[in-house]
């Protein structure tokens, strides 16, 4: 994960006013995207020095 970042595209509809997701599609995006986050955070906390 060179850049954490995710770019979604507006859509009406997307989310509700609660912030859930409407589209399926979407939905498993942003879970893989935010499982490979995890990862990625926890490497980094691997290898930075305790304070």
């Amino acid at each position: 994960m060179n850049a954490p970042e995710a770019y979604i595209r507006f859509v009406p509809g997307l989310f509700t006013p609660d912030g859930e997701v409407t589209d399926p599609t979407t939905q498993q995006f942003l879970t893989d995207f935010m499982a490979d986050f995890k990862t990625f955070i926890e490497r980094v906390l691997t290898v930075l020095p305790q304070r």
